[in-house]
């Protein structure tokens, strides 16, 4: 049996494949790790983060 090659390129970053867990959903990734292999993810998206503090948006945010 062939295997597929899956790699996805994202910006600079080449992922073993397109699967990219989000961070709202899938947590820190160690929530999951019982029921999802995590080696087998191309990535999970993180919060964003900035080195200085930042103006953030008024509330109300959601509507």
């Amino acid at each position: 049996m062939s295997s597929i090659d899956l790699t996805a390129d994202l910006g600079p970053l080449q992922l073993k494949n397109p699967l990219v867990a989000a961070s709202g959903c899938f947590g820190y990734g160690t929530e999951y790790a019982d029921v999802v292999d995590l080696s087998t993810l191309g990535a999970i998206a993180v919060k964003g983060l900035f080195l200085e503090e930042r103006q953030g948006h008024a509330p109300p945010r959601i509507v």
